[in-house]
């Protein structure tokens, strides 16, 4: 049996459901409990659970799609890969920007650290966090970039449980982007 708590937020699962009623019979002996049905988003994190597969898939589509909106505007095509590796790309596009840099970088850095959903950007974020104290414009094209990727692979996540090989590639491809 597993349970996972933060606050008054819990989910309780496991294999034996005979045991996983039991548990939450003396809950209810002891608490208030409201019980909502299965699960699809705990602690900003959307759950897909595939009893089938015995996988539960993590992501958060939502946040992303909040941070579409809030950023939306400088977002233009989806883009295969959150980072171009390359040496002249890199160079400085330009001066300072006024540009809101660090709010969305520190977004970028809570979906990929904080949050361990999206270790596809993980590299990416941490280069951009790099220029957090003076950001330039090319700083800026670099961070729309990685929202650029996200855009088109809104639904990808970490899956738990069942046959995960191959499972990350699978959902990058579907997401809409090509894996280079």
């Amino acid at each position: 049996m597993m349970l996972l708590a933060h606050v008054d937020d819990m989910l309780v699962g496991g294999e034996n459901i005979s045991e996983v009623m039991s548990f939450l019979a003396e809950l209810r002996s002891q608490f208030r409990v409201r019980e909502m049905g299965e699960p699809t988003m705990f602690l900003g994190i959307n759950l897909t659970v595939n009893r089938a597969e015995n996988m539960i898939h993590l992501s958060q589509t939502t946040f992303i799609d909040k941070l579409l909106l809030k950023y939306g505007e400088y977002v233009g095509d989806v883009v295969a890969t959150p980072m171009i590796v390359d040496k002249h790309a890199a160079e400085d596009q330009g001066g300072k920007t006024d540009r809101p840099y660090r709010g969305l970088v520190a977004s970028l850095l809570y979906l990929s650290v904080n949050m361990h959903t999206r270790p596809d950007i993980s590299f990416a974020v941490s280069v951009l966090t790099r220029a957090m104290e003076d950001p330039t414009v090319g700083d800026w094209v670099r961070a729309v970039r990685v929202l650029a990727y996200l855009k088109g692979t809104r639904e990808v996540g970490v899956p738990l449980g069942g046959g995960v090989e191959g499972v990350w590639q699978e959902q990058v491809e579907r997401g809409g982007a090509q894996v280079l």
